[in-house]
């Protein structure tokens, strides 16, 4: 068993830099793979803004990342202009995200129950610096005795050395 944060899922799609390590982390965990509903939002979110700003950062190279999971610079920019933000080209993009993961065995869990939202809510009153999507995820994986993959190391560390939850980091 083995839960991905977006990261992780982000890198194995993109095959960013990581992504071996999240390929032998799923070989490895010789069960299923999971992603929370709340950390798979922000890889469709994601997938949606690299499709609908797709065009635009060919036009314009300068605003893209070193990788193709950095962030493109997009200070300055009207995203309300359809010559710079195409909505329906990141629907076609993000359209093709769950797919893509189902295909590769990764399951999306849409669990919120009482204990697994306390779990997320107390996680993220104890570490705040950590994301509330990862604050999901690693609850998730705290329910599944699984490791939780990310490239988060500067937010989640604290969490490991307090023995919180496993961490496998990536890049």
């Amino acid at each position: 068993m083995l839960a991905l944060d977006a990261s992780a899922a982000t890198t194995l799609l993109l095959s960013g830099d990581g992504a071996e390590v999240v390929r032998a982390a799923l070989l490895d965990s010789e069960a299923r793979a999971v992603i929370h509903l709340q950390n798979f939002v922000e890889v469709f979110y994601f997938a949606h803004r690299g499709g609908a700003l797709y065009e635009f950062l060919e036009r314009h190279p300068e605003r893209k990342g070193k990788t193709p999971t950095d962030s493109a610079n997009l200070t300055g920019l009207d995203m309300f202009d359809p010559a710079i933000f195409d909505k329906a080209a990141g629907d076609r993009e993000a359209a093709k995200v769950r797919p893509r993961l189902e295909a590769i065995g990764v399951e999306i869990v849409e669990a919120m129950d009482a204990n697994l939202w306390q779990d997320a809510a107390q996680l993220k009153s104890q570490f705040r610096a950590v994301s509330l999507a990862d604050c999901f995820g690693v609850a998730l994986a705290r329910r599944l005795d699984a490791p939780f993959i990310t490239s988060d190391r500067h937010e989640l560390e604290a969490l490991e050395a307090a023995g919180a939850a496993q961490f496998i980091f990536i890049g």
